[in-house]
């Protein structure tokens, strides 16, 4: 959540804050800045800021953990002690929010990937469909395979009975008994 890392441009540890703010209130103007992100101790700082006494190069680390928005604080005198509690209250609220839990979204697939899943989506589908239209088309073949021969059995029933030919299985040698059939339906 947002905590105060600065006050009038010097950066300070979290347990330094409540004093320097309270001796920067003494004066009619005075800054603090805020950041969003996890608490940096001093030992966890970098050893260059840590030993820089310029506020630059304090301001330079800080910026380098985490972008930091400055926010300049302006107080003014209180006419009676409700303005003061009121003050007060507004303070603290701001120091709720501040410490309120931060909400994590659940990070979002990049566009390529959507995209991508939804192709392979689509050519698994496809897929699908040309094996179901193909297994169709074998059942459809074999139905009709059945079916010839049906017919097949039949013609051949029907040109033993007419002419005396018996089927190929049956004769041993089916051109002879061809000849013999033909030879008897010319003969008068």
């Amino acid at each position: 959540g947002w905590r105060a890392v600065a006050v009038d441009g010097k950066s300070l540890a979290p347990r330094e804050i409540p004093a320097a703010l309270a001796a920067a209130q003494k004066h009619p103007r005075y800054t603090v800045s805020f950041r969003i992100g996890d608490v940096v101790e001093e030992a966890e700082r970098p050893a260059s800021a840590a030993s820089a006494g310029s506020s630059v190069a304090a301001a330079a680390a800080a910026v380098s953990v985490a972008v930091a928005p400055a926010l300049e604080v302006t107080p003014r005198k209180p006419a009676d002690a409700a303005a003061e509690d009121e003050r007060k209250n507004r303070l603290a609220e701001l120091t709720k929010q501040l410490e309120a839990p931060k909400v994590e979204l659940e990070p979002q697939p990049p566009a390529e990937d959507v995209e991508r899943e939804r192709r392979r989506r689509r050519e698994e589908e496809e897929e699908k469909e040309k094996a179901r239209r193909r297994k169709e088309a074998s059942e459809e073949e074999k139905t009709q395979q059945v079916e010839l021969k049906q017919q097949r059995i039949e013609v051949e029933k029907r040109l033993e009975k007419a002419v005396g030919l018996p089927s190929r299985e049956s004769v041993k040698e089916p051109q002879q008994a061809l000849l013999a059939a033909l030879a008897r339906t010319s003969a008068p």
